[in-house]
């Protein structure tokens, strides 16, 4: 139900239950690097948080990207598609965070309206696209979409590239 991916140079932890949780919660710390996220499909109403030194991000059920700069004291969220909320650990303010949007928080700062990502932002965050479970019906619907685009689609195989406006990818 929830798959990530640390990438290189990043370093995480799974932090153990507070003492008296009333609900289980799944923990990750980002020290540093980054880190890609997805929750499925049987996830929903269960909880995932991850934390870095200068936020706190509560997943419910979305793809999403998280950086953490401990030499900077800075950290990033970036959603590809659902809602992340952002609580920064020193003001206690948050945003939401929703899709194809982002926030930075700095270490004494709140988290900085959302803003919409960057094509070059969206480059790096579709690799989140990977992490999501798709049926063989969604896949062939892709093909069949990129067949009636035309030819110039006949070399690509990786449908999920494909920058819209709403989504993030062609669909």
């Amino acid at each position: 139900q929830i798959k990530i991916r640390l990438k290189e140079n990043s370093e995480a932890e799974i932090a153990k239950p507070k003492l008296f949780e009333r609900a289980f919660r799944y923990r990750f710390h980002l020290v540093r690097g980054s880190l890609l996220g997805n929750t499925e499909k049987g996830f929903e109403g269960q909880k995932l948080d991850i934390s870095t030194p200068v936020l706190v991000a509560a997943i419910r059920g979305t793809a999403f990207q998280i950086e953490s700069n401990p030499e900077e004291k800075k950290s990033s969220v970036r959603v590809l598609q659902g809602t992340v909320t952002v609580l920064s650990l020193k003001t206690r303010e948050s945003v939401v965070v929703r899709s194809l949007e982002k926030t930075e928080v700095q270490e004494n700062a709140p988290p900085i309206q959302p803003i919409r990502v960057s094509r070059q932002e969206w480059n790096v965050l579709k690799e989140a696209y990977e992490l999501i479970q798709k049926s063989a019906l969604v896949e062939a619907r892709q093909l069949d979409l990129s067949k009636e685009a035309g030819s110039a689609f006949k070399h690509i195989f990786d449908h999920g590239t494909f920058f819209t406006p709403n989504f993030g990818y062609a669909n």
